[in-house]
């Protein structure tokens, strides 16, 4: 009996010994898939993050473009509107020369009206706070022209 009792005790050792090989085995797989499934995860998180970034900057270099024609425009415009307030000045000027019933003052008081103060304008441009209204970027004049030569 004695000798029955050693073999079953010796079987239930080896067995339970195959047992834990055999459960050592499966958890070190399971191990290695759930690393690798992380992984997997982890690279699709990458990849769906570089395309939103790559999307994001597509969308801005549009932006840019954008901002860049309306700079032009603005910069055409500003020129435009400066030429024809020197213009009217030196007009007014040579008229209101003439009139003899206008005081000094007068005169002084009126060319201060009409004159740019150029270094706001100055200050505008270098702290860049001028503000473009770009909400609704298709309704801009010639939106589509500017984007092509720009972005070319």
């Amino acid at each position: 009996m004695k000798q029955k009792l050693l073999t079953v005790l010796g079987n239930i050792k080896l067995y339970s010994s195959y047992y834990f090989a055999i459960v050592s085995i499966l958890g070190a797989m399971w191990g290695a898939f759930a690393m690798y499934d992380n992984w997997r995860d982890s690279n699709k998180i990458l990849q769906n993050n570089v395309n939103q970034i790559m999307n994001t900057q597509k969308v801005q270099s549009k932006t840019d473009s954008i901002i860049l024609v309306q700079q032009t425009q603005m910069r055409t415009q500003l020129n435009e509107i400066q030429s024809t307030s020197s213009s009217l000045q030196s007009s007014y000027v040579k008229y209101i020369s003439n009139d003899r019933t206008l005081t000094k003052q007068d005169f002084l008081k009126y060319m201060e009206g009409l004159s740019f103060d150029t270094k706001k304008n100055e200050l505008i441009d270098q702290t860049g706070s001028i503000v473009f209204p770009l909400s609704i970027p298709s309704l801009l004049p010639n939106y589509d022209e500017g984007m092509s030569t720009v972005s070319k």
